[in-house]
Parts: C-alpha cells; structure tokens; sequence
C-alpha cells in the first residue's frame, strides 16, 4: 500500500479501477542522508539484479532495452541456502526475532495514519559481558500514540543510536581505561592496551537480549569487531554513540554492528533473522563466489 493522501493532477472524475491518467498519487519523499523531504508522485522503476542460487551466481535479471551490469552484486532471495566460502551455508545458524510494526511512521514527514516503514525488533535488555544494564524498560517499548521508543535496524546510520539514559548506563559498564575520545565517540581506547582475538579487539561482548516464540530468549551478539571502530593505528573507540533525550526511537542499531553478520528480513513471517558475526564461522559477507557467468534478458 501507497498510504497516499493526496493527488497530484487532475483527479476529476476519477474512479477506483478508472483513474484519469493525468492523476497520480503523491507521496512525501524524506531523504534520511540529507534529513530533507519533497512531495512527490509515485512511480515505477526496474533494477538490473544478479541471480543466485544461493551457492554461485545466476543470470542478470534485467529489463529490455538492457542496464549496465558493471558493478553487479548479490542478493539472496527465499529461505536459502546462503553459501559463503569456504562451502558454509550460514541460513543453517540464524536465529529469529519477531518483526514489529510501528503505526506511526519515524520519517521527518509522512500523512496522517501512515506507519512506519523502519524495521522495528523487539530488545528486552541489554547485556555487558553478562550482566545486566539499568535500562527504563518503558523506553525499549514501541508507544502505540506517538510512535516513540522501541528499537530500529538502520543501513542510514553509521553507528547505534542509544537514547541518552540507556546509553549512560552502557558506558557506565565498560571499565577499560580511556584516552582522549575523536569525535563523534566518547569512548576511547589505546589499541595496544587491547588484546586482538579472531572476532576483533578483546573487550566485553555486547548482548542485545531480544524477543522470541515461546518463552525464548535470543541474543543479538555484538563483539569487538562490530563494537570497535579503528580511528586511527594507535586508537579504538567504542562504536556507539549518545542519541540524545527524548529521541523518536529510543534504540537504533547502527550499520557497523551488523557489518559481517548475515541480517535476515523475512516479511512474510514477519520476522528478522540474524546470524551473529560471521567470524566466527571463519567466514565474511565478501566470502561470497563472486564467479562470472553469462548474463540474459528478461522482458
């Protein structure tokens, strides 16, 4: 569904089934890059996509009149399998957390009733080396009114957003002595102070404790690699950072930390699968068979 609520041209005489062709539904395009929006009409585009079996790649799928395939990539489509050399099929390791729906939408502008078309998961609590953090469990909830609090995934953001309170009482956690903090972070380390281990620099796992079926419990692991950001060769700073009070979504887990796991976005289940780091199966998202093949046109 569009969730339109207005038109651009000329409706007149319009039906359901019989539009006038010089109608067209708009909609109020927010960019999260630049934090701007415009009204627009909505309209229809075909992308150029490399098929996969899920172990090698297929054909290019492609339009008529044909698109550059230059810089292709994969994608996996269905339950799998998701092959990563050396011969690994990683969907074999996921584990699932219900996908929530928001109903009021997170965007800087949206109609009225329109939800949110984020990627909403449900954390219960958040865990540091094991133990628990004070966190005001009302805040990890999805405020059904206004559409506040709650947790988000985000390929726009660099690093995960915690609301200012939750993320005093992370850092309050992490007793690794500190250097002179680079912004945008305000916990640094000196990287020779830090062990290196196969899943990145020796500090404290992160656990975000989330929602499942059952009674269960999965954790979204966080290690070193996807908690650490190399800011320069002598300094590490942890890659989370404060989100401010009274932000529209209270948790918003960041691209870095899902650098290297398998994030699975099952619409249909409504669910979200993810695998924890790929490192360690011994493998990355790049170790996938980048092979050539012979491409095809569809029309």
């Amino acid at each position: 569904l569009s969730h339109s609520g207005a038109c651009n041209g000329n409706c007149t005489g319009s039906s359901p089934g019989h539009p006038n062709k010089d109608c067209t539904c708009s909609h109020l395009s927010y960019n999260p890059v630049s934090r701007t929006s415009t009204g627009t009409g909505l309209n229809e585009d075909v992308i150029t996509i490399q098929d996969t079996e899920g172990l090698k790649p297929g054909p290019y799928l492609k339009p008529d009149l044909g698109s550059s395939t230059n810089s292709p990539g994969v994608i996996f489509i269905g339950e799998g399998p998701y092959v990563l050399l050396p011969n690994i099929d990683v969907s074999k390791n996921l584990f699932y957390t219900p996908l929530l729906t928001n109903p009021i939408s997170t965007a800087g502008s949206s109609f009225g009733g329109e939800p949110s078309t984020d990627y909403f998961i449900g954390v219960k609590t958040i865990k540091v080396n094991g133990d628990l953090i004070p966190i005001n469990n009302l805040l990890l909830e999805i405020n059904e009114e206004n559409g506040e609090g709650g947790t988000k995934i985000s390929t726009i953001d660099p690093y995960t957003k915690l609301e200012s309170s939750i993320y005093k009482a992370f850092v309050h956690s992490l007793t690794i002595p500190r250097v002179k903090k680079v912004a945008p972070f305000e916990m640094c380390y000196k990287s020779s102070s830090l062990p290196s281990t196969r899943v990145g620099p020796g500090v404290p796992n992160i656990e975000f404790v989330l929602q499942g079926k059952n009674g269960e419990t999965p954790s979204f692991i966080i290690s070193g690699a996807n908690s650490m950001v190399a800011v320069t060769d002598e300094v590490l700073c942890l890659g989370f950072v404060n989100g401010g009070e009274n932000p529209t979504t209270s948790i918003v887990i960041g691209g870095h930390q899902i650098e290297d796991n398998l994030v699975q976005i099952d619409i249909d289940n409504k669910r979200v699968g993810f695998s924890n780091s790929l490192l360690y199966q011994q493998t990355t998202c790049a170790n996938f068979n980048f092979g050539s093949t012979q491409g095809r046109e569809i029309v």
